[in-house]
């Protein structure tokens, strides 16, 4: 499953970290158009502009994040987005990844 080596406890926390990154992503995205919305309704933006850019956010295709490949890959990805940081990570998962962040974040 993974070409990096993780114990057991490791990969099921990357894993869940996965799943928390790609949760977060869509809370954003609805965040996005709420605050588009209220724009609108305030008068900063008019229709036309505010649905172009709500279709935009609802077209926008979501990261993959679930894949058969090294669960540290994405895990890295949402944290250099800003989805993820080394607070939601157990010392021993952060200590794993931690390259693939440096990389991510390059």
């Amino acid at each position: 499953m993974s070409e990096r080596k993780y114990t057991k406890a490791v990969e099921k926390e990357l894993i869940q970290a996965v799943r928390t990154a790609a949760e977060r992503e869509s809370e954003e995205r609805i965040k996005n158009i709420a605050d588009l919305t209220r724009r609108w309704e305030n008068g900063q933006l008019d229709v036309k502009e505010a649905l172009d850019n709500i279709q935009r956010l609802v077209n926008l295709q979501p990261v993959s994040w679930l894949s058969e490949a090294d669960p540290g890959v994405p895990v890295a990805h949402g944290v250099s987005m800003g989805l993820i940081s080394q607070k939601d990570l157990s010392p021993a998962a952060w200590k794993a990844i931690e390259v693939l962040v440096t990389v991510a974040e390059i």
